[in-house]
């Protein structure tokens, strides 16, 4: 096992990459055949008037329509890969600033999987520094914040400034020498894991 991001925690990132294909496949599957079947219908009365105009004019709204639902489609498959609708990617760091990683919801990185990381962390490197959250809570009126869940276990950590290795959102770097990068086996990660649900559990409203 390589560490934190090893198998076991890109097996999240795997299954919602393949929940967003099922998505598209299904999106696509139901809107072409709905478009089919009304330029079907289109092009029938447009023959039935027996005009070329009427036929083209046909053509022509039928070409617009499949290209306007093609583009909601990118669109909001793009917005949706950009995690718009996820909520804010909060950072975390170590309260001895030795640490720091950061959510990434559209992967299904999220505070679980932050949560885990930082156990593993402690019992590495630090068993006495203590998980602060240093992304605020947005303003009522930003974008992020209509999505939040202010329930959820994450907004209960403390909130400290970021110390300086915690500003880029995430320390050490893997290609840095550091306790944290040394390894973990299956049974060290199930006891992070174990740890982070014990810490999320205490900390939920």
């Amino acid at each position: 096992m390589s560490g934190p991001t090893g198998a076991w925690l890109n097996v999240r990132v795997a299954n919602v990459t393949a929940l967003m294909t099922l998505f598209f496949i299904i999106i696509v599957a139901a809107a072409i055949p709905a478009v089919i079947a009304y330029s079907a219908v289109r092009i029938t009365l447009a023959e039935q008037n027996g005009t070329r105009r009427g036929l083209f004019m046909s053509f022509v709204v039928i070409s617009a329509k499949i290209g306007a639902v093609l583009v909601l489609i990118a669109v909001f498959l793009f917005v949706w890969v950009l995690g718009a609708f996820n909520g804010t990617n909060v950072a975390f760091q170590s309260s001895d600033g030795k640490w720091a990683d950061s959510e990434v919801l559209f992967k299904d990185r999220d505070f679980e999987v932050i949560l885990v990381s930082f156990e593993l962390y402690r019992a590495k490197c630090s068993s006495q520094a203590q998980l602060q959250r240093t992304t605020p809570k947005p303003n009522w009126y930003e974008y992020n914040n209509w999505f939040n869940n202010y329930a959820s276990p994450k907004w209960h950590v403390p909130y400290r400034p970021a110390l300086q290795n915690a500003r880029n959102g995430y320390h050490p770097p893997l290609s840095e020498k550091h306790c944290a990068n040394n390894g973990y086996t299956k049974e060290e990660i199930n006891a992070a894991h174990e740890r982070a649900m014990q810490f999320m559990s205490r900390i939920a409203p």
